[in-house]
């Protein structure tokens, strides 16, 4: 039996998250949360826009993170997804932390794709967007840098495997 019964799936922005989210809750059917969907879905509800990040100030952090940190500290197995996922799964012995990493470069190529957009108009609304995003998180958490490979278990460049291989990674060491 594994040690691990949780994953939190952290990376910048088009790192893979949700693909691997997608790909271990089929291979697995855990109950999965991703904590941008949450965040958008609150924010919605509140009618607040999500490009600026000045809503976190707005509450919906703080029901974010309780939510999120209620799942990972539960007794069901759970696949958690978004940005700070690992660093709201520190000193929780039984969730595997994986960190997602890719190139500036492969993360503007599949922002392109993803959103319809120039590769030029994705560099800056992914430059722009980390820039707010970092803001925002030393504003609430005094964090400098939630990408910290000392924050995780697994690290996986998503640059050199395709989905298929980082899927397989993550299951290798879940089953240790």
């Amino acid at each position: 039996m594994s040690k691990y019964s949780k994953v939190s799936i952290s990376g910048d922005i088009c790192t893979g998250k949700s693909t691997l989210y997608r790909a271990l809750n089929k291979k697995l059917g855990w109950n999965v949360f991703s904590v941008g969907g949450y965040f958008r879905k609150l924010a919605q509800k509140q009618g607040t826009a999500l490009e600026s990040a000045k809503e976190q100030r707005d509450g919906i952090t703080q029901r974010v993170d309780a939510k999120t940190e209620r799942l990972l500290k539960g007794t069901e197995p759970v696949i958690v997804e978004g940005w700070l996922a690992g660093i709201r799964a520190q000193g929780i012995s039984d969730v595997l932390k994986v960190l997602l990493t890719s190139s500036l470069k492969t993360k503007v190529a599949r922002f392109s794709e993803r959103e319809g957009v120039t590769p030029m108009v994705a560099k800056e609304k992914i430059l722009s967007r980390a820039k707010n995003w970092r803001k925002e998180i030393w504003k609430i958490y005094k964090l400098r840098n939630v990408f910290n490979k000392k924050y995780y278990d697994l690290i996986i460049d998503t640059d050199k495997l395709d989905e298929k291989k980082v899927l397989e990674k993550v299951l290798r060491t879940l089953k240790k």
